[in-house]
């Protein structure tokens, strides 16, 4: 992600002396970059539901790697471990299935408790990278970016002037969808396409 927006970090705070990497678990933030002009905390995450994150591993400990398996809808977690494996599996039928609009309502959700957890780790103002692990391609990548600018400038996040939030969705290793969006200027997209 520095590499994607670093025109943009130098013309907002300056040259990138260094970056300090905070180790050590739950201690926000994850980096300090050394601007020239001024100190911003970094706080990177992914935007994955818990049953999602549960789904992957349950794809390489229970089922195969290699099996080709369906990812659950994101509005509809399942505690069970038995019944997310018989879901992506594909039993009973449809079962997978959800509805857009139950989709989106998730979606957001999930990025505005996300936003708002670090935000209150880090209540002097960061820059917040999400990886999107919930939207690959085509109108979810940009209803998520939709959402999020809305959301950065909606009442409720009024307290994000000092915060700079980017989510980026990588398609392959060559390939990525990256927004960064602020209270003041809204949302700019920066993608790859491939070499022709």
């Amino acid at each position: 992600m520095l590499q994607i927006w670093r025109d943009w970090f130098h013309e907002k705070f300056g040259e990138l002396k260094f970056v300090r990497h905070r180790s050590g678990g739950d201690d926000s933030p994850d980096l300090e970059l050394l601007f020239v002009r001024k100190t911003v905390a970094f706080e990177d995450t992914r935007l994955q539901p818990e049953h999602i994150g549960r789904a992957d591993a349950l794809r390489n400990r229970k089922i195969a790697p290699d099996i080709c398996t369906t990812v659950p809808a994101i509005s509809k977690s399942t505690k069970s471990s038995k019944k997310l494996i018989e879901t992506m599996l594909g039993i009973p039928q449809g079962a997978g299935c959800a509805n857009v609009s139950d989709e989106h309502a998730a979606l957001t959700s999930l990025l505005a408790e996300t936003v708002r957890k670090k935000m209150d780790r880090l209540p002097n103002g960061a820059i917040i990278g999400i990886v999107g692990e919930t939207a690959y391609t085509g109108h979810t990548l940009e209803f998520l970016f939709q959402a999020a600018e809305h959301l950065i400038r909606s009442e409720e996040f009024c307290d994000f002037d000092n915060y700079v939030l980017i989510i980026k969705s990588r398609l392959n290793a060559i390939q990525y969808n990256c927004a960064l969006i602020t209270r003041q200027d809204g949302r700019i997209i920066r993608t790859t396409r491939p070499a022709s």
